[in-house]
């Protein structure tokens, strides 16, 4: 398998999945609206503007409640537990952020800094995309599995991120996936950060259901993982 270099500069790349960045802006969003609001113990909503002109919701829950994303142009709902916050494409909580999102792909990276992509890039199917981790070795990732969410058959594989050091990537970013048009990506939030992908065909359309977390995520936020996963409704 070869690889062709990241760009030295992603000018086309939004900022649609850093989600470290986006689930701090979307805290510090709410915290000023109820401060300047004086209506601090209310849930405050904050709009965030995606790439394709929709609007995601950014919302600390106080209280599980059915909240609405997408997998670009998929739509998806799912239950938001207490203290967590929906960014639409992804629900997250902490610092280094771990949680949710959900993403179309179109190719992935190397299992090293700095991340390079796949080229050619992974075929187009889920199988494809399930299989190729095997070819990355310092991910150690397990056998892909059958899994169905929501009726929609797929297939899961899980691996941990490596214990790498962020001035060897490009910008800091350990890349991992890629959107098909080349506009958006996702990079692992932190060292050790494990990643349980559910790869999904939706009428045609490859998604990926991303659950994180790290080696020190409580009983609980794991519980609360498990419990969005659960309630997930595609379409």
């Amino acid at each position: 398998m070869t690889v062709a270099p990241t760009p030295s500069v992603r000018s086309g790349r939004s900022a649609r999945h850093a989600i470290r960045a986006l689930a701090i802006a979307a805290v510090a969003a709410i915290t000023i609206a109820a401060c300047s609001s004086g209506t601090a113990d209310e849930p405050i909503a904050a709009s965030s503007q995606e790439p394709n002109g929709s609007t995601a919701t950014s919302l600390v829950t106080s209280g599980s409640e059915r909240a609405a994303g997408s997998f670009g142009d998929v739509p998806v709902t799912f239950t938001v537990p207490d203290g967590w916050t929906n960014i639409g494409w992804a629900v997250v909580k902490g610092d280094p952020a771990f949680g949710l999102f959900f993403m179309e792909v179109g190719n992935t990276y190397t299992d090293s800094c700095p991340s390079v992509e796949l080229d050619p890039p992974v075929g187009p199917t889920v199988d494809d995309l399930a299989s190729v981790w095997r070819d990355l070795p310092a991910f150690d990732a397990t056998v892909p599995t059958d899994v169905t969410v929501d009726g929609f058959a797929g297939k899961q594989v899980e691996f941990t991120v490596p214990d790498y050091d962020e001035r060897d990537c490009a910008y800091g970013q350990f890349m991992l996936l890629r959107n098909p048009d080349d506009a958006d990506g996702y990079w692992a939030q932190a060292p050790n950060q494990h990643h349980q992908l559910r790869i999904l065909d939706v009428n045609g359309t490859r998604v990926v259901i991303g659950a994180t977390w790290y080696p020190d995520t409580s009983a609980q936020d794991r519980a609360d993982i498990d419990e969005i996963l659960r309630s997930i409704q595609i379409g």
